[in-house]
């Protein structure tokens, strides 16, 4: 689509200026009229603001005449067509002036015909240039684009380089050092993003050089040149970038790079714009991110590291601790404080936190594999298979989801895993009952036994037997007690140690509670039966 033409007036006599802007309808000529000047200063300042396809203007001017002024107008765009309005007596004058492409010359008083004649072959010529500017831009803009990327990614030789640069719109020559800021927008469409693309690139001047946009990727990367010591300018611009941005897309993420003494070594500048893209992305939701000021804080915080092992290994102990005594309201309650834990640990790497969260599962992945040695369902213990996805996760919180989804699949297979062995749990633990009833066991000494907490399988053993561990022991005993008080000879302080209540007392209280008699008695009643 061919743009409108712009054209602007410079006339000293205000009537006739005016009189010129209403002379046709210019817009239905597809001319938009941009700006008029009283003189042949002011028509340069405006010119050089307004970079105009077509200049009307007389030569008679105070201060500078339309000659000299169209002089210095066309070295500085030599592209644009002037139209000089001469009186009769300067006319021989102006067609006798040199060194000035001028498109025509207008004797006054204007004729209508004329003048709509020479607009009507200056329009032409306008149209048929930004044609051929449209055809040219679309057949070199891929090859202008692979020759930024190759830069940026460090395949250039310097040999190519040197030769294609100036073809490209890129001037090395001044001397300055050269940063990379990489742009990646959270949310946008296709065609917004190219219009912003499109829209930034007319903010290229002295300190933005180029402009390569992933449109696939929604990342647009710029370079600056930064001619200041102190690096001024390239705060100066990268505020400049983000202030227009924010007009258009308030969620993005800006990662900066280092400072480059060499447009050769450019790709160094471009990595460290990736690194902290990344670390914008991993930890927050939008905003800017000097990837100086990163590396300075990891640097400078070896003690939040430090904090992260002592910290992370507690958190570490108290899942695999919730996992095995099936504490699943606290698992996740103890996930959530976790993450709130690393979230607050900007300063700690991102690989250390993902094998971090690696030496939790395999730590968890032990209670399954305790369960049942022979078949380890859903959990692979190889390494690779749980940091590479996570290393993939754009952001902390799809880690959480990542971890959450991982305690929710274990939560499954070890219930899974529990409901088919409960019950040989429990004929083991019946067993360990009857061989070591006479010591000194508990439901500790048992459950440690079987590798389950005390929690876990007091809950069982309830669920499977209809009373608790203790109670159950108890009633065995009393059963044996009954059976050795039988034997006539038998004292009861020795009866009450034959089956692990080494306290004859509180054996008496025991055994009258729970059959209404004390075991003296119940020796005597069975010797009379």
């Amino acid at each position: 689509m061919i743009s409108m033409l712009k054209m602007i007036i410079i006339e000293d006599e205000k009537l006739e200026r005016e009189g010129l802007v209403d002379f046709f309808d210019w817009n239905s000529m597809g001319i938009q009229i941009v700006g008029t000047a009283c003189d042949g200063i002011e028509g340069i300042e405006l010119a050089l603001k307004t970079k105009p396809d077509i200049i009307i203007t007389d030569i008679k001017m105070p201060g500078m005449n339309g000659l000299d002024m169209s002089k210095k107008i066309k070295e500085i765009l030599p592209q644009t067509k002037i139209i000089i309005l001469t009186g009769y007596g300067d006319f021989n004058f102006a067609k006798q002036a040199i060194g000035i492409s001028v498109s025509a010359y207008i004797l006054k008083p204007i004729e209508e015909d004329e003048l709509m004649n020479c607009i009507k072959k200056i329009v032409l010529e306008c149209t048929k240039n930004e044609t051929m500017k449209l055809i040219l831009n679309k057949e070199n803009y891929s090859k202008k684009i692979k020759f930024f990327r190759d830069l940026l990614q460090g395949k250039l030789e310097i040999e190519d380089f040197k030769k294609d640069t100036l073809y490209f719109g890129f001037n090395d020559s001044v001397e300055a050092k050269f940063a990379i800021i990489a742009i990646r927008f959270k949310e946008m469409g296709e065609k917004l993003f190219q219009r912003i693309t499109l829209e930034m690139e007319n903010m290229i001047d002295k300190n933005i050089c180029f402009l390569v946009p992933y449109v696939e990727k929604k990342i647009i990367f710029i370079c600056l040149r930064v001619v200041d010591k102190r690096d001024i300018m390239l705060e100066d611009s990268y505020k400049q970038i983000i202030k227009y941005i924010e007009l258009e897309e308030p969620l993005f993420f800006m990662g900066i790079g280092t400072i480059v003494e060499n447009i050769y070594d450019i790709k160094e500048s471009v990595d460290a714009a990736i690194k902290a893209l990344d670390y914008g992305l991993f930890w927050f939701e939008s905003g800017v991110f000097n990837y100086k000021d990163i590396a300075y804080n990891k640097e400078h915080n070896n003690g939040q590291v430090s904090n992260f092992i002592v910290v992370g290994n507690t958190f570490a102990k108290q899942l695999v601790h919730a996992v095995g005594c099936l504490d699943d309201g606290s698992l996740k309650k103890i996930l959530k404080e976790l993450f709130e834990f690393i979230s607050e640990s900007k300063s700690v790497d991102r690989e250390y936190i993902c094998n971090y969260l690696y030496n939790v599962i395999y730590e968890v992945s032990l209670i399954l594999y305790s369960l049942d040695k022979n078949n380890q369902k859903g959990i692979n213990d190889k390494k690779s298979d749980f940091v590479t996805p996570m290393l993939k996760l754009k952001n902390v919180k799809l880690l959480y989801e990542y971890m959450y989804n991982f305690f929710e699949k274990v939560i499954e297979i070890r219930d899974e895993k529990r409901n088919c062995k409960d019950e040989d749990i429990i004929k083991s633990v019946i067993k360990l009952i009857k061989e070591g009833y006479m010591m000194g066991i508990s439901l500790k000494i048992i459950s440690a036994q079987v590798y389950l907490s005390p929690n876990y399988l007091g809950h069982i053993f309830r669920k499977y037997m209809g009373k608790s561990f203790n109670d159950y022991l108890c009633a065995y005993r009393m059963e044996k007690a009954k059976e050795l008080l039988k034997d006539s000879n038998k004292k009861i302080s020795s009866v009450s140690a034959e089956i692990g209540i080494p306290n004859t007392s509180y054996f008496c209280n025991l055994f009258k509670n729970i059959y209404g008699m004390a075991p003296k008695e119940y020796q005597e009643m069975i010797l009379r039966d």
